[in-house]
């Protein structure tokens, strides 16, 4: 397919169409030039080339070629096993992180209990006399001697 397109934005020219399964399709706004073909065949396979000359830099030449591989119909490809493999290791991950928050949890719990106990055993060895709570000695005041 050839064809031209004379200026920005504009749709294309001129169109010399080879093969009747082939048609511009981009949007004219955008300057694209993309093609669709239709009810491709065997004998359409092969490499082709996208040719484009542009005027606004003195006619500079641009080229680029595709492979177009044509298959017979695309094949159905079972992931079952890939999905039981991926689901086992997730599991066991999973596994190993529950087992780590768990352990980690219990250690968190041990250390605060023991942590109280220390508390405890501390402060029932107080002597607060002063303030006279139970529990505590009391020294008699000795009263002075008349004379």
């Amino acid at each position: 397919m050839e064809s031209v397109i004379p200026i920005d934005k504009a749709e294309p020219v001129n169109q010399k169409i080879y093969r009747e399964r082939v048609s511009f399709v981009g949007p004219k706004n955008t300057n694209n030039v993309s093609i669709l073909i239709w009810n491709v065949t065997f004998e359409d396979a092969g490499v082709y080339t996208c040719f484009g000359k542009n005027p606004k830099e003195k006619g500079r030449n641009h080229s680029a070629h595709f492979t177009l591989y044509v298959v017979e119909e695309l094949r159905v490809v079972d992931n079952t096993l890939t999905v039981m493999i991926v689901s086992c290791v997730g599991g066991f991950i999973a596994l190993l992180v529950i087992f780590m928050l768990l352990k980690n949890l219990t250690l968190f719990v041990l250390a605060k209990l023991e942590e109280k106990n220390k508390e405890c055993l501390v402060s029932s060895g107080i002597d607060n006399t002063e303030n006279g709570l139970s529990g505590t000695k009391v020294t008699p005041k000795l009263t002075p001697k008349k004379a």
